[in-house]
């Protein structure tokens, strides 16, 4: 759990230098912060502590355009995780920055209510009528499900067709 102090510390650097925004594709949010100079790591390792909220990134050092000077960033991607940012930070944060947040996180709402994304969520079987059970299911590397034994026919699909395709000749040195 992360005291007063340290998430008042992270609400009044949100304000100043934070930006909340929505990915092109799935309108997912995240929280991103940047910092450049010598302690840009360290502020941004800081914030990360002082959120709290299970996953984040620092990335970095980027080559900064008009400086000489390298810039990390912050990055907190997610729906539940920048909500959950948002109400430990709403005391401290400008309306500014709350009406900014709350307007991500409604396109976000709104893109999962028009997109069905909790009924896709519930469903028990694959477009092919696999079961969703733990042999069947597996989990790619952002937490998405996806049917084992469809990713196991494409997969044989792709090796039958390498097979029938002609090698490329190696070119001449």
């Amino acid at each position: 759990m992360t005291d007063s102090h340290e998430l008042a510390w992270l609400a009044g650097f949100w304000d100043g230098e934070g930006h909340v925004g929505n990915h092109t594709k799935y309108a997912t949010p995240f929280f991103s912060l940047g910092q450049a100079g010598g302690e840009g790591k360290e502020l941004c390792e800081r914030v990360l502590r002082a959120a709290d909220v299970g996953r984040g990134a620092v990335n970095g050092p980027y080559a900064h355009t008009s400086r000489q000077t390298p810039y990390y960033m912050v990055r907190i991607t997610g729906g539940l995780r920048v909500s959950e940012l948002l109400e430990k930070c709403r005391p401290w944060l400008s309306r500014t920055k709350v009406a900014q947040a709350e307007a991500v996180l409604e396109k976000w709402h709104e893109y999962r209510r028009v997109n069905n994304v909790g009924e896709i969520a519930n469903r028990t079987h694959c477009n092919h009528g696999h079961e969703f059970n733990e042999k069947n299911t597996g989990h790619n590397r952002n937490g998405y499900r996806y049917c084992r034994r469809c990713a196991a026919d494409c997969e044989a699909r792709r090796r039958a067709l390498k097979k029938t395709q002609p090698r490329s000749e190696p070119l001449a040195s």
